[in-house]
């Protein structure tokens, strides 16, 4: 999505005379200087990132990232993805070799990477706004609520790692009483949900449509706006599939179906159906807005879906 909007630079333009009368003889010492008005036009572009880390010969995930691609299989998670020990870049580490923090903890086996980033291609800041959808039926039935237990696939914003090296922290927080500011949320860069909206317990959502599946599409605002030429802190991490997970034979009206059950409750899913995350950005210029909302509201509307636009 490309939005461009001018921004003017001026310049005052000066003229100098000057005239000396000496001796009956009237001489003219002039002077010309002439300095044109400079309009340039912002330009806003960007580029959505999606990545995942390379595996080394011993079948483990290191920092090294490429391209991410399709195809993925989802296993239940064998040990912890929010909780356990990080590698060099926040990443859950799935191997002893790649722990770098938390090390005591347990590994994250069966994650499945998918790194979201988005790079300001353009010249001129940017307001920044990231779309994902997960399919309804793989996550809890209340999703109002902030308890992700019954999920059938949980997700994670990303991490970034601090540069001394003392730690790792999420790039995404909640919304928050009064402005919420990468300083006063700890080096966070990301909102999950507009700066205004401060009731939500949960991660910001709404529901809608893709292809004919009903999606929950989840958003986060860029809290500063990112600048020509650089690169966001990840939005999200990746995916994984709950421990509790299990396949199930279920009887419909047109014969037996294998489903995704979770907790001991058929989310419907058919194990034969892939699943697809889509993911979305918009991008808006910072002059002349506060916040991301403010930006993305007044370029494309209240509630914009860019799944259905």
């Amino acid at each position: 999505m490309k939005i461009n909007r001018k921004t003017v630079l001026s310049t005052a333009a000066v003229l100098g005379v000057a005239a000396l009368i000496a001796g009956g003889t009237i001489a003219y010492f002039t002077d010309n200087d002439r300095e044109d008005n400079v309009f340039t036009f912002g330009n806003v572009k960007v580029a959505l990132n999606e990545q995942q880390r390379e595996v080394d010969s011993d079948g483990c995930k290191v920092a090294t990232l490429t391209d991410f691609t399709d195809g993925k299989a989802f296993y239940p998670i064998v040990g912890s993805a929010s909780g356990g020990a990080k590698d060099a870049s926040g990443m859950p580490a799935d191997c002893d070799s790649t722990k770098v923090f938390d090390t005591n903890k347990s590994l994250a086996k069966n994650y499945v990477d998918k790194m979201v980033s988005v790079t300001n291609t353009g010249t001129s800041p940017a307001y920044i706004r990231v779309y994902y959808g997960i399919p309804r039926a793989l996550l809890d039935s209340n999703l109002d609520d902030d308890n992700e237990n019954d999920n059938a696939i949980h997700f994670n914003e990303g991490t970034f790692v601090y540069s001394d090296g003392s730690g790792f922290f999420w790039s995404g927080v909640y919304p928050h009483d009064g402005t919420v500011t990468s300083e006063t949320a700890k080096g966070a860069t990301w909102l999950l949900g507009p700066v205004e909206n401060d009731v939500v317990t949960g991660k910001y959502h709404y529901i809608t449509t893709i292809d004919g599946t009903q999606y929950a599409v989840y958003y986060q605002d860029i809290i500063n706006p990112l600048a020509g030429g650089e690169t966001s802190d990840r939005v999200l991490n990746g995916f994984y599939l709950d421990a509790s997970a299990t396949v199930q034979e279920v009887q419909t009206a047109t014969g037996t179906e294998e489903h995704i059950f979770n907790k001991g409750v058929d989310t419907g899913w058919k194990v034969t159906d892939p699943v697809t995350i889509p993911v979305a950005t918009v991008a808006v210029q910072s002059e002349g807005f506060g916040s991301t909302d403010q930006a993305v509201t007044a370029a494309f509307g209240a509630n914009f879906d860019p799944f259905n636009n």
